[in-house]
């Protein structure tokens, strides 16, 4: 499946005087980093300058529109990330994976599957995996959690610090193994059934 991206230009025909730009680049930045859905090419994070109440309110209009079209567009990545509770993840139908020495847990969310924070992601590749060149925009993905923190710990294993969520079963599974996924088949509920036989009717 073809990767999607994005870019946000902010153009001020004349100039940016009240500093607005660096504002909404801030928040903008900032809301990018929390929904966990993309990758940042640009890691820094600028300071927003104090503004007065008026270009505030201006700069938060602006960014609302924004988020707007970027959602009529289908994109997806800068959408907010809703807090999951216990209570939530227990009425979910919940998958379970255990493999690599690893263990994992993720579940189907609003069309995205979700590897859920506390699981663990095995820390080294396999080396199939890290010279095909089909895995490629997989291992940026996973290099790009690892540095953010998303990925963390020292060791075989590294725990998964933040939920990480994507369109298909097949990323999250390949950076929690670092190895080529077979998701609808390795991903299990409790009694068994795999993820392919719950969500695309799979027979055994």
């Amino acid at each position: 499946m073809p990767t999607r991206g994005f870019s946000v230009r902010l153009y001020f025909p004349d100039g940016d005087p009240r500093g607005l730009k660096i504002a909404e680049s801030s928040k903008l930045i900032r809301i990018a980093r929390e929904s966990g859905r993309s990758i940042l090419e640009n890691a820094n994070t600028p300071s927003s300058p104090p503004i007065s109440e008026a270009d505030q309110a201006d700069a938060h209009r602006f960014l609302e529109d924004l988020l707007t079209c970027i959602e009529v567009l289908g994109m997806t990545a800068l959408r907010p990330v809703q807090a999951t509770s216990k209570s939530d993840v227990e009425q979910d139908e919940m998958f379970y994976l255990s493999a690599r020495g690893i263990n994992a847990q993720a579940r189907v969310d609003d069309g995205e599957f979700v590897l859920l924070a506390g699981s663990e992601a095995h820390n080294t590749p396999v080396s199939a995996w890290l010279n095909r060149p089909e895995f490629r925009a997989d291992r940026a993905r996973r290099q790009a959690l690892i540095d953010d923190g998303v990925l963390a710990g020292d060791g075989k294993v590294f725990k998964v610090t933040r939920e990480i969520r994507h369109t298909t079963p097949s990323f999250p599974t390949s950076a929690g193994l670092a190895t080529s996924p077979d998701p609808y088949k390795q991903w299990k509920t409790k009694d068994g059934r795999t993820l392919g036989q719950v969500i695309r009717g799979d027979d055994e």
